[in-house]
């Protein structure tokens, strides 16, 4: 199984580490169908497949970042799987929030695309109305703007007019979700100074604020 098999029932990607060095990804996936044991000897409720909303927890390869290696098995609740996924070892953190767990949010070959087509394209999806259409692209900037996925080098020419574009959606977008969701971008792949958000602290809401102060004062020590 492949990243890419999954791509479209992520929900949450997270990182761990092997021996403290090597980083590979924890994806938290929602999914329709609760496989059952398949054994006989089990009640029907555990032996048989049944059709509801679950979560499972999948790990990637150390060597390969695109294959699947393993998963810590399925989950009735959200929570749950968050909790397996968190206590697994060597997990760190998770990245982008691509879902709060009650909108579904993924991207596609569409968004990568426009990746591909450079910050202009970037800019004027990031900078139009739809909040739908911005959350899938930032989740699919992650997924450029993370080295461990090797696909960096299709941003490297605009990466500074990205990390500009990121702030001033973080300032001017009037949806909290997708601030947020550019904030982290910017917090996980880009380093002060961070100009546009400084400049601006009073476009910022009031509960981002405090995150926003922290990575502006890291530049700072």
């Amino acid at each position: 199984m492949t990243v890419d098999d999954i791509r479209s029932k992520i929900v949450r990607k997270g990182i761990c580490l092997y021996a403290g060095v090597r980083k590979y990804g924890v994806y938290l996936c929602k999914e329709d169908i609760l496989y059952g044991t398949g054994d006989y000897e089990d009640a029907p409720g555990i032996a048989d497949d049944q059709n509801m909303e679950c979560y499972t927890v999948y790990f990637g390869d150390l060597l390969d970042v695109n294959t699947i290696r393993a998963s810590a098995g399925q989950y009735k609740s959200f929570e749950k799987a968050v909790e397996a996924a968190e206590s697994s070892e060597g997990f760190q953190n998770w990245e982008v929030a691509m879902d709060n767990h009650v909108g579904f949010i993924s991207y596609s070959d569409k968004e990568r695309e426009i990746v591909r087509k450079g910050v202009d394209a970037i800019r004027e999806v990031l900078m139009g109305s739809d909040s739908g259409k911005k959350k899938s692209l930032l989740l699919a900037l992650d997924w450029f703007m993370d080295p461990y996925y090797k696909q960096d080098h299709y941003i490297a020419e605009f990466r500074d007019e990205l990390i500009d574009l990121l702030q001033t959606v973080v300032i001017s977008s009037n949806d909290d979700e997708v601030s947020d969701d550019a904030l982290v971008l910017l917090d996980s792949y880009a380093w002060p100074p961070f100009e546009i958000l400084e400049k601006n602290m009073e476009m910022i809401s009031e509960q981002m604020k405090p995150y926003v102060l922290e990575m502006i004062n890291i530049g700072r020590e």
